[in-house]
């Protein structure tokens, strides 16, 4: 399924093939956790990330615990979606979630998107829609390419900061924003120890009109990435002035990720019916070697390890909406697809040399992924909106194991009811409630796994596979949006979500670790305010219980609060600006330990003339100590004395820094 925009290209008034372009929303039924990012709210966050794009996103906070090119960790409502496992995310309605990854379930690797060529972000929050599949247990984030009104047929962006990161962007939309050429390159020395990254991305699309009001388009991403990991600091050695706040104690881990994405679309729409059909292909190269641990479990080699996986994708989709006339206000939508994934994962043991001394996987698989989903959207009087929907997902798991010549297979099915209802009770209220039902399906790995031992949040044992069975997640949600002014609107949205077990992810083991089944209650607050056309103030703030079911020990990974706040100044010439502060909350750990929470101040401040715009931006203008990626766990590094319990862990975010961005637009 797509989400977000659809471009519709008309032909205009004369005889040669000139084309004008609009963008129009697909009818997505509304929810009280869907909200949406547009053109011009991301160039005014100037992010030069999608890690950036994400954090634009409303009860959405993401955070990197190695270095530009590794994947994130993703929080949304009470879930720590370490590397993706809780969050589905979408990039022209292809889901760029890898359901089976070496380095954990749900893998994300966002770098492959330049956020200049992102037309609109669409945010689900919880799995109350129909199109929704895999890892959305937590919600669902949509990309959608295209270039921003306004911007010209060419535009250049370059960046340089004082820590030593650069970047520049070309992008070419000579006929129509919808056709466009786009390539990005990135060097980054790192802030602090063992942080050097590099990147380059080229992305393009076409599109032909045909007859009938139908389009034909195609979309290419080509992504390549080398970085370094700096692994975890002991909280203890910086207090104890033994280390630094940014130090790293091992020598750097290496990464790399490549990815070759392919997308063939065709789309007609007319007065009733809106039909969808595309296909698409991935290539895909990963390998990650880091050392959380030092020589805790291997005094004499160490614990390094290296983790690869090399594969291909390939997928068909399918979508139709059908409105009909009725007095009764109703609408039709289904759809369906099918994805195949073919790959072979490797991890093993390597030492500070590199060299490879023991092998712990070697795994082929090929995963079959079906799913169908149809729903009526239901209006009888305008003060109620119903869409009831159905979707079925089918997984099919055939998977070897080069070490031991054993091969199995297996078949999941998920069924996921859901029901959004909206009562506009007035031109200025209107009440959500909502339920649907996520799922993650399981890791391949877990197909030829050992049945394991029931662990709780007790001890993270090392990863016995999991059994081999889909993760469920039921919520509710029920909210109310306001907006007594039309500069001025308030959403509030209570939520509750029930998991059966729970799959957190061990950043020791770098394993998914299957645990008891988990509540979260939580509410969400977002506000907008804008009361002169160049001044705009937005905040949203997320607080969240998450508990094990049986034990009521907190969750480890999210924080119980968090939050943005962002005041931005200007108009489309002139001087602009913009000020953000984002907050996250005390987080709780494994086994019963938490971090303080922290928060962050990021300033900048430019002027936009007619072809070209200046902007200086101030991240982190407080220089806080931010501890981004935090965890508990035992290690011994060097002359440190073997740790015999957990102490707690982290990753150091990145301090005060200055950048300069200079864009052309001609």
């Amino acid at each position: 399924m797509s989400y977000g925009i659809v471009t519709e290209v008309r032909a205009g008034d004369s005889d040669a093939a000139e084309y004008e372009t609009t963008v129009a929303a697909r009818p997505i039924p509304d929810s009280a956790g869907a909200a949406t990012v547009t053109a011009r709210q991301i160039e005014e966050a100037r992010p030069a990330s999608a890690d950036e794009l994400l954090g634009i996103l409303p009860g959405v906070e993401i955070v990197q615990h190695g270095s530009e090119g590794k994947g994130h960790q993703i929080l949304l409502r009470g879930f720590d979606a370490a590397h993706g496992s809780d969050v589905e995310v979408t990039f022209a309605g292809i889901s760029l979630n890898e359901p089976s990854h070496v380095h954990g379930t749900g893998y994300l690797d966002l770098y492959g998107i330049i956020p200049e060529v992102i037309a609109r972000m669409d945010v689900f929050r919880g799995p109350f829609l129909p199109g929704q599949g895999n890892f959305a247990t937590a919600g669902t984030i949509a990309f959608s390419p295209g270039v921003p009104d306004g911007w010209g047929p060419f535009v250049s962006r370059l960046e340089a900061g004082v820590r030593g990161k650069a970047r520049a962007v070309v992008m070419a939309a000579p006929s129509s924003p919808s056709r466009f050429i786009a390539a990005e390159a990135v060097t980054d020395r790192g802030f602090a120890q063992n942080r050097r990254a590099r990147r380059a991305v080229l992305m393009g699309q076409i599109d032909r009109r045909l007859r009938r009001g139908a389009v034909l388009s195609a979309l290419m991403s080509a992504q390549t990435a080398r970085f370094e990991t700096p692994g975890a600091m002991a909280l203890s050695a910086v207090n104890d002035g033994t280390r630094g706040f940014y130090d790293s104690r091992d020598p750097a881990g290496q990464g790399l990720s490549d990815r070759l994405l392919g997308r063939l679309g065709w789309q007609r729409d007319n007065e009733r019916t809106d039909a969808e059909l595309f296909a698409y292909g991935m290539a895909r190269r990963f390998s990650l070697t880091e050392n959380f641990t030092g020589r805790l479990q291997y005094s004499d080699e160490g614990d390094r390890r290296t983790q690869a996986q090399q594969g291909g994708t390939a997928g068909l989709s399918a979508l139709v909406d059908h409105s009909f006339d009725r007095r009764i206000r109703l609408a039709w939508r289904s759809g369906a697809g099918w994805r195949m994934d073919a790959f072979h994962q490797k991890e093993t043991q390597v030492d500070d040399t590199g060299h490879p001394w023991l092998t712990n996987r070697s795994n082929r698989a090929v995963l079959h992924s079906l799913h169908a989903f149809t729903g009526l959207r239901i209006s009888p009087w305008d003060k109620l909106a119903l869409f009831p929907s159905i979707r079925l997902d089918m997984a099919f798991f055939d998977v070897a194991d080069r070490r031991t010549d054993k091969q199995d297979s297996a078949i999941f099915v998920v069924p996921s009811p859901r029901m959004t209802i909206a009562l506009p009770l007035h031109r200025a209220i209107t009440l959500f409630a909502d339920y649907g039902r996520g799922f993650r399906m399981p890791e391949a790995r877990s197909i030829l796994a050992p049945e394991p031992s029931s662990v709780e949040d007790v001890a993270l044992s090392r990863y016995e596979g999991g059994a081999p069975e889909p993760s469920v997640a039921d919520a509710v949600e029920a909210g109310a949006e306001v907006t007594p002014l039309s500069r001025l609107s308030f959403k509030v949205t209570g939520f509750f979500v029930w998991m059966e077990r729970e799959m957190l992810f061990d950043h020791v083991s770098n394993m998914n670790i299957e645990q008891d089944g988990t509540t979260r209650l939580g509410v969400e607050l977002e506000a907008a305010f804008a009361p002169l056309s160049w001044l705009r103030l937005e905040a949203d703030a997320t607080a969240v219980r998450a508990r094990f079911r049986r034990s009521g020990h907190p969750v480890p990974g999210a924080p119980s609060a968090m939050g943005n706040a962002r005041l931005r100044a200007g108009e489309d010439r002139g001087p602009h600006g913009s000020a953000e502060v984002f907050w996250m909350g005390r987080r709780n750990l494994a086994h019963g330990a938490s971090v303080q929470g922290y928060g962050v101040l990021n300033l900048d401040a430019g002027w936009r003339f007619k072809r070209y715009d200046i902007t200086a931006v101030l991240d982190n203008a407080l220089n806080a100590r931010v501890m981004e990626g935090a965890y508990h766990f035992a290690s011994q590094f060097g002359d440190e004395p073997r740790s015999v319990i957990p102490e707690i862990q982290y990753v150091a975010g990145p301090p005060l820094s200055l950048r300069v961005v200079f864009t052309l637009y001609l």
